[in-house]
């Protein structure tokens, strides 16, 4: 397993980890667009404090190069070699963790090195046996959150709930320019999938799309990999490799924070979710093209 943080300082990587799971005050929260639920927008709750050793940082492998080879003719000619075909994220098809081949960052769980793990009224996080067990205790959204900060990139994670009760949620976390916003993209336990875009310094949530799944393709009591192509103002949403929709927004375009969340039932029942293999490929932005009229 690769580890980002082994290079840097234990004493700033904690600091900066004492604020990595954030609260969204209990107050009403502003839907900016016009929500699909009948149920009260959830909001984030940030954990009191570490129960775990302070993460640290493992540096990026060096990127391997090519070495070139002359070609075989019988006069001498400068050294060439074969391009390897580099994909963009408009070039992608298919499932993007098969097109894009090894990841360049992957969290199997082995340890916390990565992560401030959180108990907390609003959701407990273990690692046990190589998983993030995160049990949410309300009915509000709480998210974990870790570094590295990335920008264009594939980022997926394998989920697996213990069960799944009316106003339940679980998912991703990214672009975080700080521990209070950032997007989700969630599955919920009333078989939708999700995009939101929260605000943190202005207490207020957008909902960008909220659509339902194809039952075939998914269901939230089963294990599902959830992932997400970030591309620019542009995201592409995955369930399990398959492609379901391409959103355009502008809340957030810088490099961001990665990180799991999850939401108990509406009646403030427990759900306990499983995360493991959280990973991401990090990509070249596409170049937007703009349709001719």
């Amino acid at each position: 397993m690769i580890r980002w943080w082994e290079s840097h300082h234990v004493r700033s990587v904690n600091a900066l980890l004492l604020t990595a799971t954030i609260l969204i005050s209990g107050c009403s929260v502003e839907e900016v667009t016009t929500p699909t639920s009948t149920l009260e927008p959830p909001t984030a709750t940030v954990a009191a404090s570490p129960t775990d050793s302070p993460a640290t940082e493992t540096p990026l492998p060096a990127t391997p190069t090519k070495t070139l080879q002359p070609s075989p003719t019988a006069t001498p000619v400068p050294p060439t070699a074969t391009p390897t075909q580099q994909l963009t994220p408009t070039a992608l098809v298919g499932d993007p963790a098969q097109a894009l081949g090894e990841p360049d960052w992957i969290e199997t769980f082995d340890s916390a090195d990565n992560w401030a793990l959180m108990d907390t009224a609003c959701f407990d996080t273990s690692i046990e046996g190589g998983v993030m067990v995160m049990t949410a205790l309300s009915n509000k959204l709480c998210w974990l959150v870790t570094k590295p900060e990335i920008q264009n990139f594939y980022l997926e994670v394998t989920m697996d709930p213990s069960d799944c009760l009316y106003g339940g949620e679980f998912g991703l976390y990214f672009r975080g320019p700080e521990s209070s916003s950032g997007y989700l993209f969630t599955l919920n336990c009333t078989v939708h999938y999700l995009m939101t875009a929260w605000d943190g310094q202005e207490g207020s949530k957008t909902t960008l799309i909220d659509e339902e799944i194809d039952p075939e393709l998914a269901w939230p009591t089963r294990e599902n990999r959830l992932g997400v192509l970030a591309d620019g103002n542009r995201y592409r949403l995955y369930i399990n490799g398959e492609f379901l929709v391409e959103v355009e927004d502008n809340t957030f375009t810088g490099p961001g924070l990665i990180g799991l969340a999850v939401q108990g039932g509406a009646l403030n029942e427990i759900l306990t979710v499983r995360y493991d293999n959280l990973a991401f490929w990090e990509l070249p932005p596409s170049e937007v093209v703009t349709p001719s009229p």
